[in-house]
């Protein structure tokens, strides 16, 4: 490697600055939002902080480790927010594209190139946006910089060396570096690299690619050096192996589903989808780019026209120096097809997280073709050299600024993706909870961001389609049911026709004016004081009261009974808890339907809510009212139904105890034409 001097230094320099604008500048502001990837990451960097270790985490799909212990320090200093893991990733984009300078420093020896290499990526739109989002993508440019850096550097000496100097340009020149040592670090960060993200699981492969090439050009093995970079590698990538392979699901389960293999994807034909991701990959480049908004300004290609002009003739240069055998040039080669394959074999082509791993290898395309028009301007004009590709840089990079900072910034596709609503709606769910116990359907509670952000709120959630829920009676709050805008308005009704009305609908607006939630309140000198006090005008009243307790923690108030009307109906029975205490202990409930003799005719068992509102979150002074069908086939026999809870882990049952509180059944039992 040709001497560092102080103009590198500087260059490094004006890089780093000029690629911390644009990942740090707004970065509180833009991207609006916090999507939900994101918050599965500072909901799993939660975790590590309070101190699991995990080397899988397995929600959202399966994620690999590595960058969940990233941005751990930062959320454990900032918050889980979605500065905290934008910084993170803010600060892994700038140090990519400053390394990436210190790599094409090293394997081009051409100062010009690197510098202009670097400044495209610092500038690039696609860069750009996956560092100012929290999700692991970002990690990939940084690992296979750090990691081929390290093989290049392990690789080229010796003999290699030699045969360098002798086929490549006259300028062409290489360190006689401890190789060894970088061949230690290129296996360690070869390893870690498949702790980073799906796409690196084909690193290895431009790894193994670039030793043969060596032994074909060189005609010596060069096989040593291959083995210690891949004993080293598979010692780091050995847990998370052997995780795997008492796992497999979790190495396959993504990739599996969308991969063009499978048939959903490729539609039968996996040639053919091959070959349409290869026409719509090929197209990123120039025509149009990843669609997804949380990926990319919809369509936009990735570059430019000036960029993109300068890639043209870029190639051309390229092309010439892979056939004088340059052995960086060859390694770009190996690079590029390689590391689009994650996209190339996958649905939604082209991809723009899945495919980033070709940066930074792709700027030095570009990069070229800058230098062969400053070789020809300098022949002419030597004093207006640096003009073209200076105002080619800022042209691009204002194109960069308008497109992220303010169209995209902009959009309302962006809200969307970036879950604004979400926030917005955990906003008002917080502020509805000063004052209202508050539940909220499962489609928005389940949501990440929501969850997230609502984490320490007290809100509950339970299926209302399901489940009727009425908390105790408190003089000071009622109840609110939050729905979702984009919740299917059958369940709404179902609402309305339960509650009947002790519920009133507001709607609550976003930020921008359009609706974001539908608030169903019951005030609180509305609410029961009792669940034996339900106005007989709601079809969940009950008909028949029982105040049957089961181990003095869950009470059935009662129950009412629709018997079929025709041999196609089923029974309805309807069964009105009540949480006398806290319940500690998650319980199924069983419901029996026997005939005179005892012979089993139907049963139910399920979870509270179908599991949307188990016992565990019950609290006391809660009724909890569900209906059940069931279905019969003599609708003349005399059934009788038994109805009780166990724990599904060793079937132990709730003891239905007598006014002493002395076990007397684990079972109520009752007629079912409704006389017990």
């Amino acid at each position: 490697m040709k001497r560092w001097t102080k103009s590198d230094w500087l260059i490094l320099l004006g890089v780093l600055v000029v690629a911390g604008f644009f990942r740090l500048w707004q970065l509180h502001a833009i991207p609006p939002g916090f999507q939900f990837d994101e918050a599965y990451n500072a909901a799993d960097a939660l975790r590590v902080s309070a101190g699991e270790r995990p080397l899988f985490f397995e929600a959202n799909g399966g994620r690999e480790a590595l960058h969940i212990y990233w941005i751990a320090p930062f959320v454990a200093a900032l918050g889980a927010n979605a500065f905290a893991l934008r910084l993170a990733s803010a600060v892994v984009g700038s140090t990519s594209v400053a390394l990436s300078y210190v790599l094409w420093r090293e394997l081009i020896q051409d100062r010009t190139v690197a510098a202009l290499a670097s400044l495209l990526m610092a500038i690039s739109y696609w860069h750009v946006h996956f560092s100012r989002y929290g999700i692991r993508a970002i990690l990939m440019p940084l690992m296979l910089t750090l990691t081929l850096y390290c093989l290049w550097r392990a690789t080229m000496t010796g003999e290699r060396r030699e045969w360098v100097i002798a086929r490549a340009a006259k300028n062409w020149r290489v360190s006689a570096s401890p190789h060894w040592l970088f061949a230690i670090l290129c296996g360690v960060l070869l390893g870690l690299s498949l702790y980073a993200h799906p796409a690196a699981r084909f690193v290895p492969v431009i790894v193994v690619a670039w030793f043969v090439w060596q032994w074909w050009q060189v005609w010596k093995h060069s096989g040593l050096s291959l083995l210690v970079i891949a004993l080293v590698a598979l010692v780091v990538f050995m847990p998370l192996g052997l995780y795997f392979l008492n796992n497999p699901q979790a190495f396959l389960g993504h990739p599996t589903v969308v991969a063009i293999t499978d048939q959903r994807v490729g539609e039968g034909s996996v040639l053919a989808a091959f070959g349409a991701n290869t026409l719509r990959v090929l197209g990123m480049f120039f025509v149009s780019g990843d669609t997804a908004w949380i990926h990319n300004l919809s369509g936009r290609p990735v570059f430019d026209l000036i960029v993109a002009a300068f890639f043209v003739i870029g190639l051309v240069v390229w092309a010439k120096r892979i056939r004088q055998g340059e052995p960086a040039a060859i390694l770009i080669l190996l690079w590029l097809p390689i590391m689009l394959l994650p996209t190339l074999l996958s649905d939604g082509a082209p991809n723009f997280s899945r495919a980033i791993g070709v940066m930074p290898a792709l700027f030095v395309i570009p990069a070229l073709g800058m230098a062969q028009a400053i070789g020809f301007v300098a022949r002419g004009l030597p004093q207006l050299r640096y003009a073209l590709p200076a105002a080619a840089l800022l042209a691009s990079a204002l194109f960069t600024f308008d497109d992220y900072f303010v169209r995209f910034a902009s959009a309302p596709e962006t809200f969307v993706a970036y879950d604004v609503d979400k926030l917005e709606a955990a906003q008002q769910a917080r502020a509805l909870a000063q004052s209202d116990r508050v539940y909220v359907a499962p489609l928005l509670a389940q949501h990440a961001t929501f969850a997230l952000a609502t984490g320490d709120a007290g809100l509950k959630s339970f299926d209302n389609g399901e489940v009727v829920v009425l908390p105790a009676r408190d003089e000071q709050r009622g109840m609110t049911y939050l729905f979702p805008v984009s919740v299917d308005p059958g369940y709404m009704d179902w609402f309305e026709h339960t509650y009947g009305t002790l519920a009133h609908r507001q709607v609550v607006d976003d930020s921008r004016g359009n609706v974001l939630l539908y608030a169903y309140r019951i005030a609180a000198q509305d609410i029961p004081a009792d669940a034996r006090l339900l106005p007989p005008a709601l079809p969940v009243a009950p008909q028949k009261i029982v105040n049957v307790r089961f181990d003095n923690a869950i009470e059935l108030v009662g129950y009412r009974i629709a018997a079929p009307q025709s041999s196609e109906q089923p029974y309805q029975l309807t069964l009105i808890w009540q949480a006398r205490q806290s319940v500690t202990q998650d319980y199924t409930l069983f419901i029996h339907l026997d005939d005179a003799s005892g012979a089993r005719i139907a049963q139910r068992d399920r979870r509270p809510g179908n599991g949307s509102y188990p016992t565990t979150v019950w609290s006391p002074g809660d009724s909890v009212i569900e209906t059940y069908e069931l279905a019969i086939r003599d609708k003349s026999a005399r059934l009788q139904f038994a109805v009780g809870w166990y724990l599904v882990g060793d079937g132990a049952r709730a003891h239905v105890l007598d006014a002493q509180n002395i076990p007397i059944d684990d079972q109520f039992r009752f007629s079912a034409e409704g006389t017990p």
